[in-house]
């Protein structure tokens, strides 16, 4: 909604896309059909309501317009191969779910699916310490990093094999369970 509202400010016609990701198949589920209740969009003022959402009989759907825009999918960082060619990343309050190397694999699939001049924007609680090598602080209230360039070739990150896929996803699925899966990540690109 802010990106149609800034785009409309701007009056250009940059095309927007958004990679809309999760672990989880509900969530993707329930973000594919849009459909909110009042109270979810408690923090939503009524002029985006008037303006993205179609009165239902359960609720407020998203419109077509937002809907069109978005792409949504189920995906693990850890072992599915990674978008490309992004221009913003927001994976905020994944990494309090993941160790220490499980984090600096996120940030290297992050900073190989950025443009050179891409941003990656992270929870409050999170920071980029392991891989300070790979981006630098854009905004420091908003956790926004920029992608550093000019680090060599680019490499595609090593995916988990197959047999350790398999025990990371017995070990994570009562942590996954405890994920707010309203919260997917954000991939969006504007190619």
């Amino acid at each position: 909604m802010m990106l149609l509202e800034i785009q409309e400010s701007k009056e250009t016609t940059t095309p927007i896309q958004i990679f809309a990701t999760d672990l989880s198949e509900q969530a993707i589920i329930k973000a594919r059909i849009g459909m909110y209740t009042k109270q979810d969009l408690e923090t939503v003022s009524p002029k985006r309501i008037q303006r993205f959402f179609i009165k239902a009989d359960t609720g407020f759907r998203v419109n077509k317009a937002i809907r069109n825009m978005c792409v949504f999918a189920q995906h693990n960082i850890l072992h599915d191969p990674p978008f490309s060619r992004l221009d913003f990343i927001s994976c905020c309050n994944l990494f309090i779910y993941l160790d220490n190397p499980a984090q600096k694999k996120a940030l290297n699939t992050f900073h190989y699916a950025l443009h050179d001049n891409g941003f990656l924007m992270l929870g409050k609680s999170e920071n980029i310490t392991q891989s300070t090598n790979l981006f630098a602080g854009f905004n420091k209230k908003y956790k926004i990093f920029s992608r550093k360039t000019n680090l060599g070739t680019r490499t595609l990150p090593a995916l988990l094999p197959r047999y350790a896929q398999q025990n990371l996803l017995e070990k994570n699925t009562l942590t996954t369970k405890k994920i707010n899966h309203n919260k997917l990540f954000q991939w969006i690109t504007t190619d």
